[in-house]
C-alpha cells in the first residue's frame, strides 16, 4: 500500500539522497528527496524511508511539500497524484457545505 500525504511542519527528518530532477520534469517540481524521519517514536511507527517531493502552487503562490513510500514513480506522477486527491477533497467538502451535512459515512 502507497500513500501521498502533505508534509507537517513538525516533521523532522534527515535527507539522505537528493534524486536528479528529470530534463522532461513539470517545472513545478522543486525536490526531488529520500529521508529517514528523526524523532525516534515516528522511526520506530515507520522505520523505512521515505520520498519528499516539493512542489510550487501557482494558485496559492506557496510550496507543496508531499511525503510517500513510492520510490519507482517519477515526481510528476506523485504531484499528479497529490493534486487528484487534493481534488477529492474539494469535492467532498463542497457537497459536505452545499447539503448541510454534518457528518458524511461512507463505505466505497
Amino acid at each position: 500500500m502507497y500513500f501521498v500525504i502533505r508534509h507537517k511542519e513538525n516533521i523532522r527528518y534527515t535527507v539522505i539522497k537528493e534524486n536528479k530532477l528529470p530534463e522532461n520534469r513539470h517545472q513545478h517540481i522543486l525536490k526531488d528527496e529520500i529521508i529517514e524521519l528523526k524523532n525516534a517514536s515516528s522511526k520506530e511507527k515507520y522505520p523505512k524511508k521515505l520520498r519528499r517531493v516539493a512542489i510550487w502552487d501557482d494558485v496559492n503562490q506557496q510550496v507543496i511539500e508531499i511525503i510517500t513510500n513510492q520510490m519507482s514513480w517519477c515526481s510528476n506522477t506523485i504531484s499528479e497524484l497529490y493534486k487528484s486527491r487534493w481534488e477529492v477533497e474539494i469535492f467532498f467538502s463542497e457537497i459536505k457545505q452545499l447539503l448541510h451535512i454534518k457528518s458524511f459515512i461512507g463505505t466505497s
